[in-house]
């Protein structure tokens, strides 16, 4: 029996062992996150800093998304914290400054913590992936327009800034647009010139060659009416310069109308894009004059004489005693030469 007992416990120890030993060993075979690393450089084969990528989940109804840190001193974006399973669309997000970022989309598939892409239309282990960012060459483009002030109204308008921009998908979407200015300032009325200015990757120019629409930025200020017109911008591109590229040489102008939720461009041809607005607003009410000379009645009180002051009354005296005087002479005179 006792010999049974010690069996017993020396197999409860081993056990005992066994299980502790699993539970060291446990970590080892839990799942990990998984990482996946980019690597960015420039045409030169340059590390770039500040890139950024995305993950998306291209599953039906999933849309996980996935940020990396941006890349390193060596170019290096880092995904953390991925599931052991997905199918996601790698891209570039933001590129660095001055740069034009990679447009291909990668398709990334991980299956059971193992990362595989396609090379060459094969799927194949996933090995750190290296795109090129180009640096682009900044091209400023200058369009012309007018802005006209009517006076409706008695009083006339005084100084006031007006804005106009870029409008469409294009301008809100297109990341590497850059307003440089976008304002002119206008003192009573007529028509005064100004240019909306702003850069685009000299490189990405011929996007524009179908044209850009252009309106004001509506005020708040009272008395104002201000223009809703919007004008079709077609450049004139050239081939002819002096590093081969394409620059803008000129517009051709259209009025816009909105038909059926979209911008539709006239037929026409426009000398210029001019942006009409009015100011309606009554003459300021002149404050009532004052005579300094004319002192005013209050209600209820009888205007008073004017003072003449004691001289006055002194005077009157003399002149009366001056009358008695001389008619004691009068009288005095005739009796001697009776």
């Amino acid at each position: 029996m006792k010999k049974h007992s010690q069996m017993l416990k020396g197999l409860l120890g081993i056990i005992a062992g066994i299980t502790l030993l699993l539970a060291l060993a446990l970590p080892a075979f839990a799942e990990q996150d998984v990482t996946l690393s980019v690597i960015v450089r420039d045409e030169n084969s340059d590390p770039l800093k500040g890139a950024v990528f995305t993950l998306v989940s291209n599953v039906e109804n999933d849309k996980t998304a996935y940020t990396s840190a941006a890349s390193d001193e060596n170019g290096m974006a880092v995904f953390t914290g991925l599931p052991q399973n997905g199918e996601f669309d790698l891209s570039q997000k933001t590129a660095p400054e001055g740069y034009l970022k990679d447009e291909h989309i990668y398709l990334i598939t991980i299956n059971n913590g193992s990362v595989y892409t396609l090379y060459d239309g094969e799927l194949a282990e996933y090995r750190t992936l290296e795109v090129e960012n180009k640096k682009y060459t900044p091209y400023t483009v200058e369009v012309p327009f007018t802005v006209e002030v009517k006076q409706t109204g008695k009083k006339a308008p005084g100084k006031e800034t007006f804005t106009i921009n870029p409008i469409g998908d294009f301008f809100t979407q297109y990341e590497y647009i850059k307003i440089v200015s976008a304002t002119v300032e206008t003192n009573g009325t007529g028509k005064f010139n100004g240019t909306l200015k702003f850069t685009v990757p000299q490189e990405h120019l011929v996007y524009l060659s179908d044209g850009f629409n252009i309106a004001q930025v509506k005020g708040n200020k009272e008395g104002w009416t201000y223009s809703d017109a919007i004008f079709c911008m077609v450049p004139e591109l050239s081939l002819e310069t002096d590093n081969g590229a394409a620059a803008i040489t000129g517009f051709r102008i259209h009025a816009v109308t909105l038909m059926d939720g979209e911008y539709a461009p006239g037929e026409e041809e426009l000398n210029e894009a001019c942006f009409i607005n009015s100011y309606n607003m009554a003459e300021d009410e002149k404050p009532p004059v004052n005579n300094p000379d004319k002192t005013p009645v209050k209600e209820n009180e009888k205007p008073k004489s004017p003072k003449t002051g004691d001289n006055a009354a002194d005077l009157a005296i003399t002149l009366m005693l001056t009358g008695i005087a001389l008619g004691g002479v009068s009288i005095a005179f005739k009796k001697k030469h009776v």
